[in-house]
């Protein structure tokens, strides 16, 4: 099959990350196949060097339009890259994701697929332009990367999904080596990330938990811990970020080995997660991302669907309470998953 196939993923880290097994699905069934995404500025870095992705193709979101930024130049670009796709030619454009994909569908149309694969719901029949369309109540009780790879079964391809693929920049890798041996880290020193940001209220756990957990897993286990967090003032209405809680949390620890790891960027975030041995956080794009490099995680899951969204493919301690709130969680409890994530047991 020497085909051009568009994979459209518009969503967050967590979700391109699932959508990577699709991918090798794809190249393993095709390996003739020209095999395309696009996605957006925001999570790009997640499929760059690919090797199994043959051309990669970005849009900018206007939400994501920076300071003095044109967004009616953002929008030209966008149909710059849209006239791009439909001159190529796109024989099968595949809407990652679940069900009622509004804009990649046409986006999908914009750029002329000839065969469209997507999800619709079953009471539906809005979608018009679905040229192969999957029942997404097929989906119940699988995980994102099982449905997401499922798109391809028209395509004839079959069986378990295999692991996701996330490729640590190399330049971005050795400015983080620097960065820790400046702080006496080394990898044979087995550290810990500890990731202390969650988008969703349900998924953030209190600070004080945090501080507590910072001393304990040091008394226990003498091993450093680097901490991640999302960057940015807790006051800025567009991106909020945990600056000041990191800050807290750091001056909290003084007396801990705690080396704070700022991230500007996803490529820092992914090449930092990389250097740790295990890594500890609620549910969200920085534990796809721990799950993607094999790292074994504890995390924790508020108010989500763990069936779905749980760490796909590396060994994982799951802690969800029946309120569905992270707050609720104990140290105790938190400290008793990791020693189950260590031993197994």
């Amino acid at each position: 099959m020497s085909k051009n196939i568009l994979v459209i993923r518009r969503d967050n880290i967590g979700d391109l990350i699932c959508t990577t097994p699709l991918i090798s699905s794809l190249r393993g069934a095709f390996p003739d196949a020209c095999i395309d995404v696009l996605v957006n500025s925001y999570n790009a870095p997640v499929v760059r060097g690919n090797k199994e992705i043959d051309n990669i193709y970005i849009y900018k979101k206007a939400k994501h339009t920076g300071k003095g930024e044109s967004k009616l130049r953002v929008y030209l670009e966008r149909l710059s890259t849209y006239l791009q796709l439909r001159l190529k030619g796109i024989d099968i454009a595949i809407l990652a994701g679940g069900e009622d994909n509004k804009r990649s569908l046409k986006v999908a149309k914009i750029v002329g697929a000839k065969e469209i694969i997507g999800y619709t719901s079953s009471s539906v029949h809005t979608f018009k332009g679905i040229t192969t369309p999957l029942q997404a109540k097929q989906t119940k009780g699988l995980h994102e990367v099982e449905l997401t790879n499922l798109l391809a079964k028209s395509l004839g391809i079959t069986g378990q999904p295999p692991q996701c693929t996330l490729i640590p920049d190399d330049a971005y890798l050795k400015e983080a080596e620097k960065y820790l041996q400046a702080r006496n880290i080394t990898p044979y020193m087995s550290p810990i990330g500890l990731h202390i940001s969650a988008r969703k209220p349900s998924n953030r756990w209190t600070e004080d938990s945090y501080i507590e957990l910072i001393q304990k897993l040091w008394r226990q286990y003498q091993q450093p811990i680097v901490l991640f967090w999302s960057p940015g003032s807790q006051n800025n209405p567009l991106h909020p970020g945990d600056d000041e809680l990191a800050d807290r949390i750091k001056e909290s620890c003084h007396n801990v080995e705690l080396v704070p790891f700022p991230t500007q960027s996803l490529e820092q975030l992914i090449t930092g997660v990389s250097l740790c041995r295990e890594f500890i956080c609620s549910d969200g794009g920085a534990m796809h991302i721990a799950a993607a490099l094999g790292r074994p995680i504890l995390c924790f899951f508020g108010d989500s669907d763990a069936t779905r969204w749980h760490p796909w493919g590396t060994r994982y301690e799951l802690i969800q309470k029946e309120s569905r709130q992270v707050s609720d969680i104990t140290v105790d409890e938190a400290l008793n998953g990791f020693s189950k994530l260590l031993t197994g047991y």
